[in-house]
């Protein structure tokens, strides 16, 4: 495209904007952001960079000293928070979810660069609300963030497109997802950042334990127990659980839970082959659903919408009343102590062969059964592209550290390979298993 405020930009399909669901008035507010954020995002990713080589030497996340005074001081965001449903399949979404800061568009190319597909997101999201009379506010989620300083970059863009549509107060809102470890000590700032948009944090503990195992991962000292040990509900569980809704309460946001993967397929319980996983991964989510209810969550999403049940008889039923902000305030010097206590403690359990073998297998099926990102059953448990990326995180970890298992020997690369020859029993299967074995890097 040529001339005015589109120049510089190339939509793919032929060049028409229509094909990417954008106006041109859309592009060029699109174009608009990318050239006026892009410089600044790759700093942001490149500080990300820098960070993990502190944590690969050695050093843990902490609360910043510098911030100390805001996180001990009283302020509220601008905006109330939505209301919605106490229990929601995931399938429901309560907002419309931003791409991942890094990932990139194809089909809209600004001055020969693919746009952020985030920034994308942001766009058609506001765009599709303006062609419904905007009876309702624009919320999104925003991708996961690592600090204060991309949550302040988001703010200054949410700012953007709200005064480039003149949306009247309210009409813009932001949902903070939490699912990285450094942002668990940087959520007050976070918060105070996107104070005028912010309406909700939503806790994500399956994306939340896979950044953990990213951020902490070289370190041999820490190398996870088996999957199920990792999303029991431990002490450090406990602790984020506290900590998120306490912070959510001090500073007038709802606190959301997002689905924990892998969940239970309760067709498997009377499986005599599965149906011992299957209770287990419900009595998981049960545990998880009450300690939420108990720290003060407001909604829970479920994986699948056959856990209603569960979540009515744990989630619903022992949902606390709002703590108010005084109690709110009172408890966040114990929320913070027991989040740096706990959280960067080794996880307790066991790492063992059938922890090893459930790994591989829900992998397999997953490039097998569900490519694509499609949901799965498998082994008594629900299985998405989201759990599918966690198992591979921590298989990935297991065989950097040659991590000893409590049978005896060890996750090696030739017990991998013996576990994938075993267990690829079909065709379809033995592509599967082809297929990890590249992604993992095993040799030959």
């Amino acid at each position: 495209m040529a001339g005015g405020a589109l120049t510089g930009v190339e939509v793919a399909s032929g060049g028409d904007p229509h094909r990417t669901g954008l106006t041109a008035d859309a592009l060029a507010l699109l174009a608009r952001l990318e050239r006026e954020t892009r410089d600044r995002r790759g700093a942001l990713l490149r500080r990300r960079l820098e960070r993990q080589a502190t944590f690969a030497a050695g050093m843990l996340p902490t609360f910043p000293a510098a911030t100390q005074r805001l996180r001990d001081g009283v302020f509220r965001v601008a905006t109330k928070p939505p209301a919605v449903p106490a229990i929601a399949p995931s399938a429901v979404h309560f907002a419309r979810r931003l791409r991942d800061s890094a990932a990139f568009e194809p089909r809209v190319v600004v001055d020969g660069r693919p746009v952020s597909a985030a920034l994308f997101d942001l766009v058609a999201a506001v765009a599709a609300s303006g062609a419904n009379d905007r009876r309702s506010p624009v919320l999104v989620r925003l991708p996961a963030q690592e600090s204060h300083l991309e949550a302040r970059l988001w703010s200054e863009v949410l700012r953007t497109v709200r005064d480039e549509r003149a949306l009247p107060a309210g009409a813009l809102a932001a949902v903070i997802a939490v699912e990285t470890l450094p942002a668990l000590f940087e959520l007050d700032e976070m918060v105070w950042e996107l104070s005028p948009f912010a309406v909700a944090l939503e806790l994500d503990r399956a994306e939340l334990t896979r950044s953990t195992l990213e951020k902490l991962g070289d370190d041999p000292n820490r190398v996870a127990p088996d999957l199920a040990a990792l999303l029991e509900l431990h002490p450090a569980a406990v602790a984020t659980l506290r900590h998120v809704a306490t912070v959510a309460r001090r500073r007038g946001l709802a606190a959301w839970l997002a689905p924990t993967l892998p969940a239970p397929d309760l067709t498997a319980l009377t499986d005599p082959l599965h149906g011992e996983a299957a209770a287990r991964a419900a009595a998981r989510l049960c545990d998880e659903l009450a300690a939420a209810a108990a720290a003060g969550f407001d909604a829970a999403q479920l994986a699948d919408p056959t856990h209603l049940e569960l979540a009515e008889r744990r989630f619903v039923a022992l949902r606390v009343a709002a703590a108010s902000l005084d109690e709110a305030v009172a408890a966040a010097p114990a929320a913070n102590a027991a989040l740096a206590e706990e959280l960067l403690l080794p996880a307790p359990g066991l790492r063992t062969a059938a922890g090893l073998a459930a790994a591989i297998a829900a992998l397999l099926a997953g490039d097998a059964v569900a490519p694509g990102g499609a949901s799965f059953r498998a082994a008594g448990q629900l299985e998405t592209a989201a759990s599918t990326a966690l198992h591979r995180t921590l298989l990935t970890q297991w065989l950097r550290h040659s991590a000893p298992l409590a049978e005896g020997g060890a996750v090696t690369p030739e017990r991998v390979h013996a576990e994938l020859a075993a267990q690829a029993t079909t065709p379809l299967l033995q592509s599967a298993a082809e297929r990890l074995a590249e992604r993992l890097a095993l040799p030959a």
